[in-house]
């Protein structure tokens, strides 16, 4: 229950007293009785007014009683699901980011491991071709010597 139903309850109980004390008054006041007989009904009309006001305000007190329970269980209800929910959300990240994190370091050790196979390539590419050209000079070599011996 918000705070504008119990103004409004409270303003209508307030407003039923105020009406049953005003309509005592009145008709005590304007019955034509001796001032013993008004005394005597005043004084009982109060009482019974005092009477359904304890009365209005045990059933009142109550009330709010039973709508403070309810709240409360609904609270307590409710943040059992938020902490769930929040401890799911948690859980989710968490796993989210290990999984990440495992991608990115297996990309890495696959890039790596490319890198490594084209640096190996490229060595032995290197190699082949220094292989050649050292074979090459010595062809050349070779060609020279024979062509001076020849001359």
């Amino acid at each position: 229950m918000s705070s504008t139903d119990n103004k409004s309850v409270k303003s209508f109980v307030y407003g039923i007293i105020a009406g049953g004390v005003a309509g005592a008054i009145s008709a005590l006041l304007l019955a034509p009785k001796s001032g013993k007989e008004l005394r005597h009904d005043i004084a009982e009309g109060a009482q019974q007014a005092g009477e359904r006001t304890v009365k209005i305000a045990r059933q009142t007190k109550e009330a709010t009683g039973r709508i403070v329970q309810q709240v409360g269980d609904y609270t307590a209800d409710l943040t059992g699901k938020v902490k769930k929910t929040a401890g799911n959300v948690i859980g989710d990240i968490r796993s989210k980011r290990s999984t990440d994190q495992t991608a990115t370091i297996s990309a890495v050790a696959e890039e790596e491991a490319q890198n490594d196979a084209y640096r190996a390539t490229d060595d032995e590419a290197s190699e082949q071709l220094a292989s050649a050209a050292d074979a090459d000079d010595s062809t050349d070599d070779e060609s020279e010597t024979e062509t001076t011996a020849r001359h």
